[in-house]
């Protein structure tokens, strides 16, 4: 179900990119959307411009992890994963358990993704 268009403020718009700016830990596009009530698309649209920048002075950019406006998981949930999995649970279950598909899960254990947790 899509959320109602909500007409974001000029001290929300730029606070969202502060806080994006900032890099802060705590706020991905994900957790941004959700504290000013907005789709995903609507943060990400008002970032383009700050990743534009950032991209002329230091080359290519990349979001992964939680920076990635479609991901499903938190650092936690891949500390989770890899513990689950050394716990003796099989990919499968816990594919079934996140959410997130078999190969992902594989993924993440070989650390293919989520390297840098």
């Amino acid at each position: 179900m899509r959320k109602k268009r909500k007409i974001l403020l000029e001290a929300e718009i730029k606070e969202i990119k502060e806080t994006y700016i900032a890099y802060h830990p705590d706020f991905d596009i994900k957790a941004l959307s959700k504290k000013y009530d907005v789709c995903r698309s609507t943060v990400a649209s008002l970032i383009r411009p700050i990743n534009s920048e950032i991209r002329r002075k230091f080359g290519k950019l990349t979001f992964c992890g939680v920076r990635h406006h479609k991901s499903k998981l938190t650092p936690e949930n891949v500390i989770q994963i890899r513990d689950l999995f050394k716990a003796g649970f099989s990919p499968e279950d816990l594919a079934e358990k996140f959410h997130i598909s078999y190969s992902n899960i594989n993924f993440i254990i070989n650390r293919t993704t989520w390297k840098y947790v």
